[in-house]
Order: structure tokens, then C-alpha cells, then sequence
């Protein structure tokens, strides 16, 4: 089992290595990465980061709106 601070790592590393793809990758198929990564992280940052993603594609009205949700959901 691993402890949490693994966990954290492991899921940072993750998004880490997904963002570096930014630009290499199609806009929709980073979007499409990101909701799978994301997809088991707490709801706040989960929010956070796939509106950072839709930000960072040329969607700001997409953005805008979860990035509303994730201080919601108390980011």
C-alpha cells in the first residue's frame, strides 16, 4: 500500500509529465488526457486542473466556469 505523500507524488508526477505534452500534442486530446488523469484526484483540485487545461487550449469561458467550481468545492 502506498502512503499518501506517495500518492501525492505519484499523481504530481502524472500531471507533470501530461503538461510538459502541452503543444505536442492535439488540444483535444490533452483535454481528453487531462480528464483521465485528473479523474481521481480530489474534486477541488480535479476542477482546478481540468480548467487549467481548458485555459491553457484557447477555452476561457469553459475555464472560467470550473475554476468557479473548484473554489466551490473549497480550492
Amino acid at each position: 500500500m502506498r502512503h499518501t505523500g506517495d500518492m501525492t507524488a505519484a499523481w504530481e508526477e502524472e500531471l507533470a509529465a501530461l503538461w510538459e505534452t502541452l503543444g505536442s500534442v492535439k488540444d483535444s486530446d490533452f483535454l481528453v488526457r487531462m480528464d483521465a488523469v485528473s479523474a481521481h484526484l480530489p474534486s477541488a483540485i480535479r476542477l482546478f486542473e481540468r480548467a487549467a487545461g481548458q485555459d491553457s487550449t484557447g477555452h476561457p469561458l469553459r475555464a472560467a466556469e470550473l475554476y468557479r467550481e473548484a473554489l466551490a468545492a473549497g480550492l
